[in-house]
């Protein structure tokens, strides 16, 4: 069952995580932050939420695929930490693309 950590501003989501855990895992299903409220911020507060949230719960890893052209969410999770652990061959669609799959060991859980 996927669960979702969200951040809102005067009562609107502009940045949100749906994510499962299953053990001592965490998979993020999906990120978003609304168009108009990119590059404040959002989104590296949205994740070291989610990290706090992996401590506090014990979880001692999350786990996330990104496409390999989304090159300002690699630069987010690559500054975050995360590593690149493998590769989903032509896992997208429109336009046909492979995900770079990415971990993160969660510190202190």
């Amino acid at each position: 069952m996927t669960q979702r950590i969200e951040i809102k501003e005067e009562g609107r989501t502009v940045c949100y995580c749906d994510y499962y855990t299953v053990l001592d895992e965490l998979e993020i299903v999906f990120i978003k932050t609304e168009p108009e409220y990119r590059n404040r911020g959002y989104a590296t507060r949205l994740m070291k939420e989610l990290m706090s949230l992996c401590r506090e719960k014990d979880i001692r890893f999350i786990r996330l695929e990104v496409r390999e052209s989304n090159a300002p969410a690699l630069g987010l999770y690559g500054k975050l930490g995360f590593v690149p652990v493998g590769r989903r061959k032509n896992y997208y669609t429109d336009p046909r693309e492979d995900a770079i799959l990415m971990d993160l060991e969660i510190k202190g859980a």
